[in-house]
């Protein structure tokens, strides 16, 4: 089992969708669509799930209540969607992504 495998913590929220909380970087998984990141070890590097397998998926990422000055940075995997890599740097800073199966589609929340 990998480091990033262990870091990992599950749980179900009260609409079904599976909660992980992720201290190291990592992939995220085809159906961790809510994440959140705790960078209080230091910064934390993600990688959404290839857009075509995510397609009619939304993923949500956060990151915890940290105080620490580490990054979370939020990266495609590789298939040339155009996606930028996309930075949370604050408190509770969030966004949201959806595939269509071609590319990706991003809101950032503060």
């Amino acid at each position: 089992m990998s480091s990033f495998s262990r870091s990992i913590s599950n749980s179900q929220n009260d609409v079904g969708r599976a909660v992980k909380v992720i201290t190291v970087s990592g992939a995220i998984g085809a159906n961790d669509t809510m994440v959140f990141a705790d960078p209080t070890a230091g910064a934390i590097a993600l990688t959404l799930p290839y857009v075509a397998d995510a397609k009619g998926k939304s993923y949500f990422v956060t990151s915890s209540t940290d105080s620490s000055s580490n990054n979370i940075t939020i990266n495609d995997a590789g298939d040339e969607t155009g996606q930028n890599e996309i930075t949370l740097n604050s408190i509770d800073e969030s966004t949201s992504f959806y595939s269509n199966g071609l590319a990706w589609f991003q809101d950032i929340e503060g």
